[in-house]
């Protein structure tokens, strides 16, 4: 949750009238820059209904007492679905002070209290002055070391909703006030049993939703899994509760993403239930480790459930993973893309949510919170900083903005094409794809160009113009949850790229203008030319070509091999013990075809150049867009032709990146920071054919650099406003 949110409760007038009551006795300064003074609250003994009290203590972070701290989103009616009315603000009573507090925050207390002693917990709504921004910052910047500290970070996923079923009779016969799995198997196992005794529940069956991702954090396929597999009686209800789970707020939240990163020990709690995070993570592992071997065109209701499911999880338990591996240091860029489509009530907590992850800026430049710079200059500093750092434009592929993306809206007006726009959120599955871009080197034989930044506004690059985008091609819809229309839907609008490519470049034995044939040029255009398999991720094979047709001709009559045995769904099952049959096998290619396809083209148009190149690029990309290279970025980007000019008058010209024979290097410290900046200068020019940047394509025949001039008069300088 997010410590520097803007609140937009409303304080009630009477509080208005006494100025200070708010503040004064709860928030006196705390120790300034350098200081790792932190309030603690102390959450008072209360049963359920009791009133909420709580006193607030300043403490050096180095010599707190054992306390929790919550990670919860402040405004849960992303997964609200109660019937009439709630209070949008409850109050609890802080050193005897009323302070307002969110609906979603008030429930977590409650469950966090202890009956008969004292609970310390940090929340970050109340320990934290929000109404003071150099208070926030500095707060944020130690938030890590707060996270990581605590004894148990409580993720607090929501409240009791009305159609959910929490096995209350169950819990109230045990004489408990909560069920909560544990590492203990012995009392996991009662649970279990007590689900295999019920034989009714409410629609949202939640209980039984946390038995079986208990069942399958123990690696018990979900295929073989009969309580998800039945299309009667409780598997609705049970893939209802999963969905749920998955429907908190929390699960959207950026600030979320930190605090559970770095817990020692984190637990899950939904209501009355909690499991520990483990739990959740090995369920997720269980699913994703089968996922090539499930059918695509399965029956089974739980597979796009459980596959949203186990991706969400994943993309948090690998950053969590590698930031406790000293050998993979995290960095910037990659927890910016994997992490964009979650949300922040403050734009800029995109980017400051991120950075105590942080452990390698590739550079001696670093992002500090900052809450006086508005959400442009934040972004803008992302993107500077990036370029400077990693000293090339990586930072510049993907979806950078709304209009990139085919929205004619602007998310935030004014901002340069260039500076990424961290608010925007691009499909579910745009950072896999960006995972792959270290397989491509488009500008590998172009020679090295220089960077420079015009003030604010223009970043010039040096590249070499492909060719010019002629015909353009419907995509497939992705969602940000990462949900499309299936494999029956990918096929329909493949193939629509197919007869285009048929009526265009003829049929698939004609030369490719990029190399080869046409046709092995269209297969390993849709599937980025990445093959996924168990092993990992590699540039496609020619055998690929085979898993391509079998997906591409794949017939309802051999597809459905489902069929239903006691009321449940069954479907061939991979057998580790006796191998993979020969079908299996073909199977499983043709799935991870599909996956290679789904992550290279979700939300991605298909295009054809002038000279018949062919590739995807963006939503937004459109008929009269150029494809260029340019040098620093490993694909070709999207450029289009601007109209506008803009007068240099006197502007600084930063250079971020040099040449390589204009490099020279000093020593370390302040003398070297004034060095760096002789190579700037001052620019008079008045610019024209401008370029607005759309974003990254994949164009087949250009992703190796092969066939580019490696001379430097080739190169032009590019303008991006």
């Amino acid at each position: 949750m997010s410590a520097t949110k803007r609140r937009s409760i409303r304080v009630p007038r009477t509080l208005h009238r006494k100025p200070g009551l708010r503040h004064a006795p709860l928030y006196g300064s705390l120790a300034g820059q350098g200081s790792t003074n932190f309030r603690l609250m102390r959450l008072h003994p209360g049963i359920l209904d009791q009133a909420i009290t709580c006193s607030l203590e300043e403490l050096p972070l180095n010599n707190a007492p054992p306390y929790k701290a919550l990670s919860y989103a402040w405004d849960n009616t992303l997964g609200s679905s109660n019937s009439g009315s709630s209070p949008s603000t409850m109050w609890i009573r802080c050193n005897n002070v009323p302070i307002p507090v969110s609906p979603n925050l008030y429930a977590a207390l409650q469950r966090l209290r202890s009956k008969d002693r004292v609970v310390n917990i940090w929340v970050d709504a109340v320990c934290i002055n929000q109404n003071d921004p150099d208070e926030r910052g500095h707060q944020v910047g130690i938030m890590r070391r707060i996270y990581q500290q605590a004894e148990e970070v409580a993720i607090w996923l929501g409240s009791k909703r009305d159609d959910d079923d929490l096995a209350e009779d169950f819990m109230l016969s045990l004489g408990l006030t909560s069920l909560d799995w544990t590492d203990n198997e012995e009392t996991n196992r009662v649970f279990w049993l007590e689900f295999l005794r019920r034989s009714d529940c409410k629609r949202q069956y939640i209980f039984g939703g946390f038995c079986v991702l208990w069942l399958l954090s123990l690696g018990i396929p979900a295929s073989v899994t009969p309580h998800i597999s039945s299309p009667f009686g409780q598997s609705s209800c049970i893939l209802n509760g999963i969905q749920a789970i998955m429907d908190q707020a929390w699960w959207q939240r950026s600030w979320v993403l930190q605090e559970t990163v770095v817990a020692a020990k984190a637990t899950c709690y939904y209501a009355t239930l909690s499991c520990p995070w483990n739990m959740i993570t090995k369920a997720a592992a269980s699913y994703m480790n089968g996922q090539l071997s499930t059918n695509i065109d399965s029956a089974y209701g739980y597979v796009s459930l459980l596959a949203q499911f186990a991706r969400q999880v994943r993309d948090i338990e690998i950053i969590r993973q590698d930031w406790r591996n000293p050998s993979k240091l995290v960095s910037l860029l990659p927890l910016l893309r994997q992490f964009r489509i979650r949300n922040a009530t403050d734009p800029r907590d995109k980017v400051y949510a991120l950075i105590g992850m942080v452990q390698y800026w590739g550079g001696q430049h670093k992002i500090a919170p900052d809450y006086n710079l508005d959400v442009t200059n934040v972004y803008w500093q992302v993107s500077i900083t990036v370029i400077k750092n990693m000293q090339s434009l990586e930072v510049l592929c993907g979806t950078p903005n709304a209009t990139s993306d085919g929205d004619p809206r602007l998310t935030h007006p004014g901002h340069p094409s260039w500076v990424i726009d961290w608010s925007y959120r691009p499909s579910a599955t745009e950072n896999i794809r960006l995972e792959t871009q270290g397989f491509y080197d488009a500008s590998s034989h172009l020679p090295p160009g220089q960077v420079r930044l015009h003030g604010r506004l223009l970043l010039e690059v040096e590249g070499v113009e492909l060719d010019r985008i002629h015909w353009v091609c419907d995509e497939v819809v992705n969602s940000h949850h990462g949900r499309d229309g299936g494999a029956r839907r990918w096929r329909e609008v493949v193939k629509s790229w197919e007869e285009l490519v048929a009526e265009v470049l003829g049929d698939d034995n004609r030369p490719y203008a990029g190399g080869g044939t046409v046709g092995n040029a269209f297969w390993r255009t849709i599937c980025g030319n990445i093959e996924y398999t168990h092993a990992g991720i590699s540039l496609a094979g020619d055998d690929v070509s085979s898993a391509y047709a079998k997906w591409r001709s794949v017939d309802f009559h051999h597809r459905r091999t489902t069929s239903i045995v006691g009321d449940h769904l069954q479907e061939p099952v991979f057998n580790a013990k006796h191998g993979m049959t020969e079908k299996e096998v073909e199977s499983e290619k043709r799935n991870a075809f599909h996956y290679a396809v789904r992550f290279a083209c979700s939300d991605r148009k298909f295009f054809i150049t002038d000279k018949g190149y062919i590739g995807t690029g963006p939503r937004g990309v459109s008929s009269g867009d150029r494809v260029s290279v340019v040098s620093g970025s490993r694909v070709p980007l999207i450029l289009r032709p601007s109209t506008q000019e803009v007068g240099c008058s006197h502007r600084v010209v930063e250079t971020l990146i040099k040449r390589p024979e204009d490099r020279v290097f000093y020593q370390a410290g302040e003398e070297a920071k004034q060095m760096m900046r002789q190579g700037d200068s001052v620019c008079n020019e008045l610019h024209r054919g401008l370029y607005n940047l759309i974003g990254d394509a994949y164009v087949h025949g250009a992703m190796d650099g092969v066939g580019l001039p490696a001379d430097r008069s080739f190169l032009a300088p590019v303008f991006l406003r």
